[in-house]
């Protein structure tokens, strides 16, 4: 009886150890199983995050440069536009100094000559030509578009030819003329004379036109002194008119 009881109690004993350590293994089972479904969502949700993050990346440099690339081309464009601009403008101002310059071509022997004097009719410029040679000058006129690229129809009347500028100077000091002096090898006007009369008239017109800058800035003053001693009599009132209506 005795041997029978402890056989059963050592089978009951074994049952239960392999029920625990079936528990245990089944509790080892699960938690691997838990651990793997954490580690799977864990994965997922990282390669989620990267997925996520790399478009928006993407996207902001796509952006930059799409924005570079504008305002690259901009700038390029405004450049090109500019140096057109100040190319045509310079090709314009160009064409308006040649078209407005007269080159001269004159056959004659020396170095300068001065002319003095534009005529729409060819005898006044003969009259005042054969007068200067009465009183000593070399003289003589020209039909413009014959002795020039200018097709203005005038004649001039010029004094010379003389061997140098200084000689031509020293002539045409005794004329109260505005003059241009050429210079017979190159055809162009080297040098520009006012007359007396020319540089008397400038100054009385600045002087003119100083005087009435100062008049005005006189009457402005005026009228300011005027406006505020207006207000300034306002006030006045308009303070005895409330102190008596305080009283």
């Amino acid at each position: 009886m005795s041997n029978r009881t402890n056989d059963e109690k050592l089978r009951i004993l074994r049952e239960r150890l392999e029920q625990i350590k079936e528990k245990e293994n089944n509790s080892s089972s699960k938690l691997n199983l838990e651990n793997e479904k954490v580690d799977k969502e864990h994965h997922l949700n990282s390669e989620y995050i990267t997925e996520d993050k790399k478009p928006v990346l993407s996207s902001w440099i796509f952006k930059f440069i799409l924005i570079f690339s504008i305002a690259f081309v901009c700038l390029y464009a405004y450049n090109k536009f500019n140096k057109y601009s100040l190319n045509t403008e310079l090709k314009e101002v160009k064409k308006s100094k040649v078209k407005n310059s007269t080159n001269y071509n004159l056959n004659l022997k020396g170095k300068n000559i001065a002319i003095i004097a534009t005529f729409d009719d060819k005898e006044s410029a003969k009259a005042m030509a054969n007068n200067l040679e009465i009183k000593g000058f070399k003289s003589n006129y020209f039909y413009l578009p014959d002795r020039s690229n200018s097709t203005k129809q005038v004649y001039q009347v010029f004094v010379g030819p003389y061997e140098n500028e200084e000689e031509t100077n020293q002539w045409v000091q005794n004329i109260d003329l505005d003059i241009a002096i050429v210079d017979i090898n190159s055809g162009i006007i080297s040098k520009t004379i006012k007359s007396k009369t020319t540089i008397q008239k400038e100054r009385v017109a600045k002087e003119n036109a100083e005087k009435e800058r100062l008049a005005k800035e006189n009457e402005e003053k005026e009228r300011v002194a005027k406006e505020n001693e207006e207000k300034e009599r306002l006030a006045k009132e308009n303070e005895e008119k409330e102190r008596v209506a305080k009283e």
